[in-house]
């Protein structure tokens, strides 16, 4: 069984073992606005994973959906961490985002902190509510970087995205999500 991540009530909490230095490359210019967006994974992931590697050839990705696969840095190589199917249109965006900025754990992990205005803090309490159980994928750029579970409702206009990234990435990342937004805060 593959690892999953867990949201909590306090902050969409995330380790996100992947390779953002190659977003940073694939996104050097940091004028760029990036996009992101939280996605629902199809609620029969797992079963639609293993039908898809028992029979390839006739295998079918159900309709409004796309197969995303989450990578991983591993030796300073990117790997494969699981593949996942997303659903095409999203639950949310980044229109809702008034502040991203970076913070640190005490254990010196890099995260990332988004900030909701009022009304995406009430469609992403509305959205983790509705969907305990199901996984949420973090899309950036389309590219997914996460597919944490929900666990339980996520209510207070706040995200946590952490994982293997440097400050000078998360800062390239953050400056992106907040770049020309009405009411957005810079850095």
């Amino acid at each position: 069984m593959s690892k999953r991540i867990l949201l909590t009530s306090l902050a969409l909490s995330c380790v996100l073992a992947i390779a953002f230095t190659a977003f940073a490359e694939d996104n050097a210019n940091a004028e760029e606005t990036a996009h992101l967006q939280f996605r629902l994974v199809h609620a029969e992931n797992e079963e639609l994973i293993e039908r898809s590697k028992s029979d390839p050839e006739n295998f079918v990705v159900p309709a409004g959906y796309e197969k995303m696969e989450v990578p991983s840095l591993l030796n300073d190589k990117v790997s494969i961490k699981f593949a996942c199917f997303v659903e095409k249109k999203m639950q949310m965006g980044d229109a809702e985002i008034i502040n991203a900025y970076t913070s640190k754990s005490k254990f010196g992990q890099i995260s990332i902190e988004i900030k909701f205005n009022a009304e995406g803090a009430k469609k992403f309490e509305r959205i983790t509510s509705k969907n305990i159980g199901r996984q949420l994928a973090i899309v950036i750029d389309g590219k997914c970087y996460a597919a944490p579970t929900i666990r339980s409702p996520i209510s207070g206009g706040h995200a946590e995205i952490s994982g293997s990234f440097t400050k000078e990435e998360a800062e390239a990342i953050c400056r992106k999500l907040v770049q020309e937004k009405p009411g957005a805060k810079k850095q």
